[in-house]
């Protein structure tokens, strides 16, 4: 109604907030077409750019990943990175997701760029979990550690801990090394008893005795 009143911009109450918050709108109810064409006219990706421009920018290269157009989404995410916008650690982890498509390295890859280029970012612990569950899911079991390994060694109490104790007891598991899968796992049902993964590492802990 806003929009169609044409009334004259006052403070924050401007077509472009509107616009934006109108995309977000749409982005949660996953209509993501319907975001595009309300993010598309606010989004500027470069330096110069307000940081509502600049958001609006990376939700409209959101919305074509989400609707499959991953050579869009990549170009737009590259134009983030390049020119370093403040989302452009994210810009990168979206950019390792779409590369995973095809190869599991280049996304591992691309993953530990952002960890040495964004060593800050609170993105990291999503990076590791990322480049474990590639290795994991290449059956490069004794690879996934490394990365469980610094997730879990994290200061503070991260949301990702209980997965991974979880998958690195799943790794030591497929490796045979049933001693250490049960050490992780009573790891996991010591600090996080109350997880869904506590209750299914309880269900590997009987099938490894």
């Amino acid at each position: 109604a806003f929009l169609q009143s044409a009334v004259p911009a006052q403070g924050e109450a401007t077509p472009a907030a509107a616009r934006y918050t109108l995309g977000y709108c749409w982005m949660r109810k996953e209509q993501f077409r319907q975001a595009l064409s309300y993010f598309e006219p606010v989004a500027r990706g470069n330096t110069t750019a307000t940081a509502m421009e600049q958001d609006a920018f990376i939700r409209s290269a959101d919305c074509y990943y989400m609707l499959r157009d991953f050579t869009k989404a990549g170009a737009m995410y590259d134009q983030a990175i390049n020119n370093a916008l403040p989302q452009g650690d994210y810009a990168m982890l979206q950019k390792a997701m779409i590369a995973g498509i095809k190869s599991s390295s280049a996304k591992i890859g691309l993953l530990n760029t952002l960890v040495r280029q964004y060593p800050q970012s609170g993105l990291v612990p999503d990076a590791y979990m990322e480049a474990a569950n590639a290795h994991i899911t290449d059956e490069r079991f004794a690879d996934a550690l490394p990365y469980l390994t610094k997730i879990i060694q994290l200061p503070g109490n991260s949301s990702l801990k209980p997965a991974a104790y979880l998958k690195t007891g799943l790794s030591y598991y497929n490796l045979n090394k049933n001693n250490d899968a049960l050490a992780s796992y009573r790891q996991l049902l010591q600090l996080y008893p109350q997880t869904p993964e506590a209750e299914e590492a309880t269900d590997i802990i009987r099938n490894i005795y």
